[in-house]
């Protein structure tokens, strides 16, 4: 019988998965960010956004104040050219797929006009923490 060594690799893959590493929040931002209002990159790319979308809602109360501003911002940016980034993603994602996913995630409803204008309306002027604008809509994971 095979004795278990800390050269094994599968020993290897479950120290790393007890091992988590801290993500880089200001950097997952200012990626959204740079994702948002770029439709030069490949739609892969755009799509993988509304992933990087899903690990910042998870994290939102991480995020400094600072972060959640630039947030909101990136996320007014999305909403305003929600048309177009859907569009793009369009091309290699079919956003019928996202009909199981809540709308609070509603990155991942670009094609819904409808929601899309709502969330708009309903908290571009509105939420507020402090003096900074609250995110538009702040998931709560249970």
């Amino acid at each position: 019988m095979l004795k278990k060594s800390k050269n094994n690799f599968d020993d290897f893959l479950n120290e790393l998965t007890e091992y988590e590493v801290e993500r880089n929040l200001r950097q997952d931002v200012n990626n959204f960010g740079l994702s948002v209002t770029n439709l030069l990159v490949s739609p892969y790319e755009s799509l993988n956004m509304l992933d990087l979308r899903d690990i910042l809602a998870e994290n939102y109360q991480k995020l400094s104040q600072g972060e959640k501003r630039d947030l909101y911002f990136y996320d007014i940016k999305l909403l305003r050219n929600a048309k177009n980034t859907c569009a793009h993603i369009a091309k290699v994602y079919d956003f019928n797929c996202s009909k199981s996913i809540p709308t609070n995630r509603w990155w991942w409803h670009l094609n819904n006009k409808t929601l899309i204008d709502q969330i708009y309306r309903d908290h571009y002027f509105v939420k507020r923490v402090g003096n900074v604008k609250e995110h538009i809509v702040e998931v709560e994971l249970h």
